[in-house]
């Protein structure tokens, strides 16, 4: 069954702002590696992905937390902070992202965050959150690079457990 946020119909339209929000924050922060940057535009969003294998328990990166953390605290107060990104993220970012984004997440309320684990990756792994708002949740991983700037972001809805 899918969560009140994430369906559109005329009767819960407040509601669909977490699911505008998460397709706005996925399209907006899903970087590209840069050479594929130099070959070809981004796409307004992306397609559906395979389902990940769950994290692997591992050692928190604090300081890429700690930058995730910022991104949806500078959303949640209306703004977006671009130098928290790499010069790749950025170049994928467009400004009516970033607009859908923070109408939408300057909404969310205060999120709690458990960290989840790793993804293994070359150098540092991409730490995998999962972050509650008042009404909805999602599963975020992020990656930073050698300058300790976001260079990958994703923001998936976290689908309900079944019992």
């Amino acid at each position: 069954m899918t969560h009140p946020c994430f369906r559109r119909s005329n009767t819960v339209f407040q509601r669909t702002i977490p699911a505008l929000a998460l397709t706005a924050l996925t399209a907006l922060l899903v970087a590209a590696p840069p050479a594929a940057l130099a070959q070809s535009a981004p796409a307004a969003a992306p397609a559906p992905a395979a389902a990940s294998p769950a994290p692997v328990m591992g050692p928190e990166d604090v300081t890429t937390t700690k930058l995730a953390q910022q991104v949806l605290e500078t959303l949640g107060k209306g703004k977006f902070d671009r130098s928290l990104f790499s010069d790749a993220m950025n170049k994928s970012i467009t400004d009516s992202m970033v607009d859908m984004a923070v109408k939408s997440f300057a909404q969310a309320g205060t999120p709690q965050w458990t960290y989840l684990g790793q993804y293994p990756a070359e150098g540092t792994p991409r730490q995998v959150y999962r972050v509650k708002f008042q009404s909805f949740a999602v599963i975020l991983t992020a990656h930073k690079d050698a300058d300790s700037k976001l260079d990958l972001y994703t923001v998936t809805a976290d689908k309900p457990q079944p019992k």
